[in-house]
């Protein structure tokens, strides 16, 4: 029985994480490793419908943590002062959407009486969709050296932390490793 909860946690977990579509961009010229060292993680910006609210502070948060956590793996420094010779920002969409599907007469059920013999029946699914781009900026020259977007789907509120996590290890999966050794 545990087996079978852990095995549909995997899976419903594997499909979140797939449902993910990042794209990163560098620039050619830039030796991210090479010439930089500190970073900090400045405020974006959130994009909603008015009466789609989130909360900014709560997904700046989540972002922010993500990154640290990310950057400081591949050896460099967080500080979050003028001092820092990387900037990240981000800016970030919410809209949701709604998808709808006529399965037919009947819909996969019976009919519990016969006027409903030719009645359609529909499916729908209404979710929040996001399109997030971070941007890291040579914090002197303001000069965009890496760039990841992507979108996501935050279809509920418990799980946009893990989403925007998942998000944010995907953009940096290909950023240059500070401590790497060059031959």
């Amino acid at each position: 029985m545990r087996i079978s909860f852990l095995f549909t946690g995997l899976i419903l977990f594997a499909v979140c994480a797939y449902g993910q579509a990042v794209e990163t961009k560098k620039e050619t010229n830039a030796d991210i490793a090479a010439t930089y060292t500190t970073f900090r993680v400045d405020k974006g910006e959130v994009v909603t419908l008015s009466d789609q609210r989130i909360d900014e502070n709560a997904f700046f948060n989540s972002i922010r943590s993500a990154v640290i956590n990310e950057l400081t793996e591949k050896g460099y420094v967080a500080v979050q002062d003028s001092s820092a010779q990387l900037a990240i920002s981000y800016v970030g969409e919410a809209i949701v959407r709604m998808d709808t599907e006529n399965l037919g007469p009947l819909g996969q059920q019976p009919a519990s009486d016969p006027s409903q013999i030719n009645s359609s029946r529909n499916w729908s699914r209404e979710y929040r969709q996001g399109s997030i781009v971070l941007e890291v900026q040579d914090a002197v020259t303001k000069k965009v050296i890496w760039s990841a977007n992507g979108s996501v789907e935050l279809s509920t509120a418990a799980g946009d932390n893990r989403v925007l996590n998942t998000f944010v290890a995907r953009s940096f999966k290909k950023f240059p490793k500070k401590n790497k050794k060059k031959k």
